[in-house]
């Protein structure tokens, strides 16, 4: 056989990866593994355009975990992760019923992949009942923090899920996943601020407009390729950290016109310090490959950084739906009128118009 070595980025050229296959095939093709090409592509070479194969070694469909040592250099991620990793799968059906092995993966799919199921079975729930009460605004305020926290939890369980099948996708993949991370702050970030400068226009508008530029500007950047290299991982965390820190901006400006206490009082502040400490939290671990770094290979299956940032993330969504939630029944409490919201802020008396 036409002897290769196990590297996701092997490139040889056509009349090789035909040569390999011919010889498998005149073989009998009896090794428990075989050669198989991709897609060709068109790449230069020594400054002539050439046609290219990439060939991957295809494993049974009994496959077993490999040691982190043993992956190609392209799903080496995580040096503390010591063993139970997938092999690169020829097949997106081998990814895709993956998701029922247990590997190193297993856990950052079934966070995710349960957190959107879950919270796209409440979202249709919240918009055939209660928020089918509300106004055209507050429905599309409430849809835009679903709809990024639902495309971030499925673009999260696609990539972990497919990732191993061959290095461009794994590099599609994980832009699709910085772009949902990009969506859930836009989403959160934006609703929020309807809330909280609902009765004042100007501060409105400059914050909606900074938090989609923000949202926007983290997307672009993570279209490039290198930013999903692991040299790049605190990056990538102090990237998106900030993008959703900027929300303390406008937090700030709410709290210094309608003084804390009363911040506080409304209920929707207390909330969002808790998802935003939530999201400060994974993102941290995520960062610093905590615990793992202090236990190596003692958490390869569970309780890894990335599970554990996954989880913080779904309970950092249930806190802002909380947050914003709480804004909206007090809107609703004084009927949406600004004549009414600005004398609370001035003479304070919404623990009395509760009550009442």
């Amino acid at each position: 056989m036409f002897d290769l070595k196990q590297n996701g980025n092997e490139n040889i050229t056509e009349t090789n990866a035909k040569a390999a296959v011919e010889a498998s095939l005149e073989k009998g093709n009896n090794d428990e593994s075989s050669k198989i090409p991709e897609v060709r592509y068109s790449t230069y070479y020594n400054g002539k355009k050439v046609n290219v194969y990439r060939v991957v070694v295809q494993p049974p469909n009994d496959w077993k975990t490999l040691p982190f040592n043993k992956l190609p250099d392209w799903l080496q991620d995580n040096e503390f992760l010591v063993k139970g990793y997938r092999p690169q799968l020829p097949s997106v059906s081998l990814c895709l019923r993956s998701i029922f092995r247990i590997h190193t993966e297993t856990g950052n799919i079934w966070t995710h992949l349960l957190g959107f199921i879950g919270l796209l079975i409440f979202a249709i729930y919240c918009f055939s009942v209660p928020l089918s009460q509300k106004t055209w605004q507050e429905q599309a305020v409430f849809g835009a923090f679903f709809a990024g926290a639902i495309t971030c939890l499925l673009f999260s369980s696609f990539f972990h899920t497919i990732y191993c099948y061959s290095f461009r996708v794994m590099k599609s993949s994980a832009k699709l996943d910085y772009l949902g991370i990009a969506t859930l702050v836009v989403g959160s970030n934006v609703s929020l601020i309807y809330y909280a400068f609902y009765c004042y226009t100007i501060p409105l508008i400059i914050y909606e407009t900074v938090a989609i530029v923000l949202g926007t500007a983290a997307a672009i950047v993570s279209l490039f390729d290198k930013f999903s290299e692991s040299k790049y991982r605190t990056f990538r965390a102090a990237l998106f950290g900030g993008v959703g820190g900027s929300g303390v901006v406008p937090l700030l400006h709410y709290c210094g016109i309608t003084g804390f206490y009363r911040a506080i009082e409304i209920g929707g502040i207390p909330w969002f310090l808790a998802s935003g400490l939530s999201y400060l939290v994974g993102v941290t671990l995520y960062a610093t490959r905590t615990p793992e770094r202090f236990f190596p290979g003692r958490c390869d299956i569970v309780f890894q950084s990335h599970q554990l940032f996954h989880v913080f993330v779904v309970v950092g969504a249930i806190l802002t739906y909380c947050s914003l939630n709480s804004y909206a029944d007090y809107h609703q409490l004084v009927g949406h009128n600004c004549s009414v919201v600005h004398s609370i802020f001035k003479n304070g008396f919404v623990t009395q118009l509760r009550r009442s």
